[in-house]
C-alpha cells in the first residue's frame, strides 16, 4: 500500500475517530460482555480439553495428560490442543480454580483487544461515524455468543489482528527492530492457538506489510 493512499483522509473528508472516542466504545463493548455472561459452559469438548492442559502447565504435570483416549482413526480430534491458549488460562486456572465466568472474561478481554487493533489499523482511514460500525462488529450474533465460551477462536482472532496493525505499523515507519519483533510474536502465535483458522492465513502477505 503506497503512503498515498495510506495518509488519504476519511470518507467524505469526516474527521477522524479519536482515540477517545474509540477507547469508550471498547469499554462500552466489555461492560456490555461483562455483564451478560452466563454462568456454566454450554456442551462441547474443546473448552475442557484447554483448561485440562491450562491445570497441567499449572501444576507441572505432563502437558498432553488429559485421560482423553485418541482415537488415530479420527485424525480430525488431535491428542491435545495447540498450547498458547492453555498457557493464558494458566494464571486464570492457578487463581481460581475451573471457574468458567473468570476463563470467559478472558476471552473477552482477547475479543476486546482484537476490536481495539482493528481500530488502531484503521484509525487513520476511519470517520467518527464508523465507530457505528465498530460496534456492529461486535454485537454481530456469531462474536457475540463466543463471549461466552472458552474456545481458542477469539484469542486467535486478537493475535492476527494484532499482527495486522504492527504489519501496517511497519510499512510506514522506518526499519524498527522491536516492532518487527512484536508483529513476528503476534504473528507466529496465531498457528498454536487455533491451528485449523492458521492454516489458511497468507503468511507471505502478512510478512510483506504491504
Amino acid at each position: 500500500m503506497d503512503d498515498a493512499r495510506r495518509a488519504s483522509p476519511p470518507l467524505h473528508g469526516a474527521p477522524h475517530a479519536s482515540g477517545w472516542w474509540i477507547t469508550v466504545v471498547l469499554l462500552l463493548l466489555a461492560f456490555l460482555y461483562a455483564a451478560t455472561l452466563r454462568e456454566g459452559h454450554a456442551w462441547g469438548g474443546d473448552n475442557a480439553m484447554y483448561v485440562l492442559h491450562a491445570q497441567n502447565l499449572f501444576s507441572g504435570d505432563d502437558y498432553s495428560d488429559t485421560g482423553y483416549v485418541y482415537n488415530e482413526a479420527s485424525a480430525r480430534f488431535p491428542p491435545s490442543c495447540p498450547p498458547v491458549f492453555p498457557l493464558l488460562l494458566t494464571p486464570v486456572v492457578g487463581a481460581f480454580g475451573i471457574a468458567w465466568t473468570p476463563m470467559k472474561l478472558l476471552t473477552c478481554a482477547t475479543l476486546i483487544g482484537a476490536l481495539g487493533c482493528l481500530a488502531g489499523h484503521e484509525r487513520g482511514r476511519m470517520p467518527r461515524s464508523a465507530l457505528l460500525l465498530l460496534g456492529w462488529i461486535a454485537l454481530n450474533p456469531l462474536i457475540f455468543d463466543f463471549r461466552d465460551l472458552v474456545l481458542s477462536e477469539l484469542p486467535f482472532l486478537f493475535f492476527a489482528c494484532a499482527a495486522l496493525w504492527l504489519a501496517d505499523r511497519r510499512a510506514s515507519q522506518p526499519a524498527d527492530f522491536a516492532t518487527d519483533l512484536r508483529r513476528g510474536c503476534a504473528l507466529s502465535s496465531t498457528w498454536p492457538t487455533e491451528r485449523e483458522a492458521s492454516g489458511r492465513c497468507s503468511w507471505r502477505w502478512c510478512f510483506s506489510g504491504t
